[in-house]
């Protein structure tokens, strides 16, 4: 992709012990990283979130370990974005997730969903960007075995 966003790389390496994403865009947003490991077992994961913004926000960092248990994490931030929400639903039994991401972005980017569904049978996510970049949708289902 090209626009207001140079480019933008996605890096997927899934198996039945974890699965690993690793994002990097630069353009209005400097840079931002995405890395997650999750286990099929335990529903265990490891995830951190390291985001540089210009001018408005000189950075922040989320880093969260979840584990068997519940978890709900709800973020709200103004800048250049108006505001960003992060719900996270994780259950113990099969490593299953449920995350909504809705963000606003003022004038660059209209907004983008991001919606995924995560157990240890399959993986789906489902992306949808309008604005500069006119729409594109994203779709995968990926198996626990690989």
């Amino acid at each position: 992709m090209d626009g207001w966003m140079d480019g933008w790389m996605v890096e997927w390496i899934s198996g039945c012990m974890g699965g690993w994403i690793d994002w990097c865009r630069d353009g209005w947003m400097g840079e931002w990283m995405v890395e997650l490991i999750s286990g099929w077992m335990g529903g265990w994961m490891v995830k951190w979130m390291v985001r540089w913004m210009d001018r408005r926000m000189s950075g922040c960092i989320v880093e969260w370990i979840d584990g068997w248990m519940v978890e709900w994490i709800s973020k709200w931030m103004d800048g250049w974005m108006d505001g960003w929400m992060v719900e996270w639903i994780s259950g113990w039994m099969g490593g299953w997730m449920v995350k909504w991401m809705v963000r606003w972005m003022d004038r660059r980017m209209s907004g983008c969903i991001v919606e995924w569904i995560d157990g240890w049978m399959g993986w789906w996510m489902f992306g949808l960007m309008d604005g500069l970049i006119d729409e594109w949708l994203v779709g995968w289902v990926d198996g626990w075995v690989g």
